[in-house]
């Protein structure tokens, strides 16, 4: 009779296994999500996650923080491309409770954005509202200009379809400021949001103006969606 011998893997192989497997499903799932496998992508991070879970090894570990962030940024992402906002909400929790955890706070501000996104695409605006102003402050503090230009430009946006226009204005001509650093897409952005604003005021003269300075930018820098846009609402104006 043959016998074989098997050396006895210890605790830290069959953790090493289980990272190996992870790494391999996280890839596999973000490449289903890019290829618009959409529920394959969120059913094997589940799966991934679910043995992470089993496995019991400590969140603050390096790698292990990093595949959850990983899995739940491509379960986050494949519930909003199907429009189910309340399960990419429950993974942007989890997702903020790691950055804050570890005190990433450039991390937390971005998914703080997110979150409030999300709460305004299901037309919960005070919690929207509460969650942009919240990203602000963290976007503020860590001196994140892009982050914060775009927190004002959601947060006019936000008051514009509350029809609070006034704050909308406020927020819109900080946008604009903040966008004049270069960024001449984001400034046709906030010029059109502004026009926006003033027609909602009636003034339409105003209106007009931004409007054609986003247009003009548009050509320039060869937004052709954004031309017709432009053209659109200059329409509406007149």
């Amino acid at each position: 009779m043959l016998f074989l011998w098997f050396p006895e893997r210890t605790t830290m192989d069959k953790i090493a296994d289980v990272i190996k497997v992870i790494n391999v499903g996280s890839v596999v799932a973000y490449f289903l999500l890019n290829t618009s496998r959409i529920f394959q992508a969120i059913e094997l991070s589940k799966e991934c996650l679910s043995l992470l879970d089993k496995t019991a090894l400590e969140k603050e570990h390096r790698f292990v923080k990093l595949f959850y962030i990983v899995l739940c940024h491509i379960m986050s992402n494949g519930y909003r491309l199907i429009n189910d906002h309340a399960s990419a909400l429950k993974c942007c929790r989890n997702l903020l409770e790691i950055r804050c955890r570890c005190g990433e706070r450039t991390e937390e501000g971005e998914v703080t954005f997110e979150m409030a996104t999300l709460y305004e695409n299901q037309s919960n605006y005070k919690e929207a509202k509460q969650l942009y102003e919240k990203a602000l402050s963290i976007m503020t503090e860590n001196g994140d200009t892009r982050g914060e230009g775009e927190c004002y430009n959601s947060l006019g946006t936000l008051f514009l379809s509350l029809g609070e226009y006034a704050e909308a204005k406020k927020y819109h001509t900080k946008a604009l400021a903040n966008k004049k650093i270069g960024d001449r897409k984001g400034e046709a952005a906030s010029y059109g949001n502004l026009g926006s604003v003033f027609q909602a005021f009636g003034e339409y003269g105003k209106a007009e103006q931004y409007l054609q300075k986003a247009l003009t930018i548009a050509k320039e820098t060869g937004g052709r969606q954004e031309e017709a846009s432009c053209y659109g609402n200059l329409g509406t104006v007149f």
